[in-house]
């Protein structure tokens, strides 16, 4: 019997998410106060949308194949679209100030494009992060 914690699929998951959660705090931690103001609640969504985009980007790790269009979801455009959209939430407060916006979705998906490659290229990705899992 293997260990849960030795499956790729569970490797994946503390990468995405450890490494999203430690950006997550360190962008929402040294935030410049002008940021602050007006948004109370910040800071904590900073958070909680890179703990959501881990989880996602581990998930969507397993799908390997877009059946709609017929191609292969690349680890660039795949974390890249999970984080900008995972991050719109927090992006849509900023529509007022379309720079900001941009600028909010573009790091975002940047930093999803980021995780998501490394994490294909240390654990794998498809039917590879499901090895262990069946009986």
């Amino acid at each position: 019997m293997t260990n849960i914690l030795s499956l790729p699929l569970f490797k994946r998951k503390f990468f995405c998410v450890g490494i999203a959660l430690a950006v997550g705090a360190l962008i929402a931690f040294t935030l410049p106060a002008e940021a602050l103001v007006g948004k109370p609640m910040a800071q904590t969504a900073i958070i909680i949308n890179a703990l959501v985009m881990g989880f996602v980007l581990t998930i969507i790790g397993v799908f390997d194949w877009q059946p709609v269009f017929r191609i292969r979801m690349h680890p660039l455009w795949r974390g890249a679209a999970v984080a900008a959209f995972v991050h719109l939430d927090y992006a849509i407060t900023m529509w007022p100030d379309q720079p900001t916006f941009w600028k909010v979705i573009i790091i975002a998906a940047v930093f999803g494009a980021v995780i998501d490659l490394l994490a294909t290229q240390l654990f794998g990705e498809g039917q590879q992060l499901l090895k262990g899992m069946t009986r």
